[in-house]
């Protein structure tokens, strides 16, 4: 096994292990007639370990963010018929997931908002207003959502929100100072969404996408507000655990890099590669996760983890037996169909023979291109998760 081969099977054994429907199922737990929830963490607002008896009560599903529909998916096959109904708003990658019985899925438009988004809103809105008061509404959060679904005050227009959204993906911004930003032009994100349930009781299940589990950044917070507990089912230290055994069980060592992915793609592709030249040793395989962001100033296609790989390919080239991978886990990066990039030593060489000249590529931020010459594109389609983004680097002898 390549040391390419052995970055695309560990990573697709993160995947697999990160999956929205695995991590719900081993969150909750039905004892005879109380709900049980088991999340990884407390501090910081989460909640860790929570009972709540049922008693004849009506269960209900919601949801937005990429994951959701899986979450919500592991749900009802752990509670079984417990499950009255539901509304979940995910992201639509390609063939839909199926409505599970009377929990509909819709879909919203990402990564900018649109249309659909104010439609996942109103409807959103019109389940929580359809709420009774005895009713246990479990909440299925995940990134994404900021963009997935949507209601505007008044003053704020599509036009406008799609246009802030944009400048700000391009901007090189941290997810925290976009959602902020995105905070302050909704009626549902900061906490907004919780006041529309009325009195039923809400648990929000959240995948964590963001560096340090930041409650407020989540898909934009919709439900952060008094009473309304977050059970976190999986961040990006699930990834690198998952990542972890993987790499033993093909025989190889894992090393923890020393901070995680963030800051602009290319710079930290660069301090990557560099310091794994210089830590990793034959038979070891260091490992980094996290979201870094694109400073776009060209017109090619690609996304964070692909520019990432583009960006790795020009310190690792002429290096034999080492691979560089970094991909998302929810199997999109950026506004195409892909979910990330590999290289090795010979990606550039590659490339530079099929009339696709790294310096070109990087000057247009054309990764997909690049990566597509020298056969390093990523496609997973839709995981069902979303715990960040993950990278690789892979020595053998």
């Amino acid at each position: 096994m390549t040391p390419v081969e052995a970055a695309q099977a560990i990573y697709l054994r993160v995947l697999d292990s990160v999956r929205g429907d695995r991590l719900a199922q081993a969150a909750v737990q039905l004892e005879e007639d109380t709900l049980h929830f088991q999340g990884k963490a407390d501090g910081q607002g989460w909640t860790q370990a929570l009972s709540v008896p049922l008693r004849g009560r009506r269960v209900r599903i919601a949801g937005a963010g990429k994951a959701s529909p899986a979450m919500a998916r592991g749900i009802v096959e752990r509670l079984g018929g417990v499950v009255a109904d539901g509304l979940v708003i995910g992201k639509q990658v390609g063939e839909e997931e199926e409505n599970l019985g009377s929990v509909r899925f819709i879909y919203g438009d990402h990564p900018i908002p649109g249309e659909a988004s104010l439609s996942a809103g109103r409807g959103m809105l019109e389940f929580a207003a359809s709420c009774w008061e005895n009713d246990l509404v479990l909440f299925c959060l995940s990134g994404g959502a900021s963009a997935l679904l949507e209601d505007l005050p008044d003053e704020v227009t599509l036009d406008q929100l799609r246009l802030i959204n944009k400048r700000a993906l391009a901007s090189a911004a941290t997810i925290g100072e976009i959602n902020q930003l995105r905070r302050q032009v909704s009626n549902l994100k900061g906490g907004k969404l919780a006041a529309r349930f009325g009195g039923a009781q809400v648990v929000c299940l959240v995948l964590s996408d963001v560096e340090g589990n930041d409650l407020r950044t989540i898909g934009s917070a919709p439900l952060v507000a008094s009473g309304v507990p977050h059970v976190l089912i999986g961040d990006r230290k699930t990834a690198e655990d998952a990542a972890f055994q993987a790499a033993r069980d093909l025989g190889y060592e894992p090393v923890s890099g020393p901070r995680p992915l963030e800051g602009e793609a290319r710079a930290r592709a660069e301090s990557f590669v560099s310091e794994g030249l210089r830590r990793i040793r034959p038979w070891q395989v260091g490992i980094a996760t996290g979201e870094c962001v694109v400073k776009v100033e060209g017109d090619g296609r690609g996304g964070r983890a692909q520019e990432f790989a583009m960006a790795a390919s020009a310190t690792l080239a002429g290096h034999p037996n080492i691979a560089v991978l970094c991909g998302s886990t929810d199997g999109t990066d950026g506004p195409g169909e892909y979910a990330g990039g590999k290289v090795d030593g010979e990606s550039v060489l590659r490339a530079f023979r099929k009339g696709c000249p790294l310096a070109e590529c990087m000057a247009r931020n054309d990764s997909e291109r690049f990566l597509r010459a020298c056969d390093g594109l990523l496609k997973t389609g839709s995981t069902g998760s979303n715990v960040n983004d993950i990278a690789l680097f892979v020595r053998a002898a």
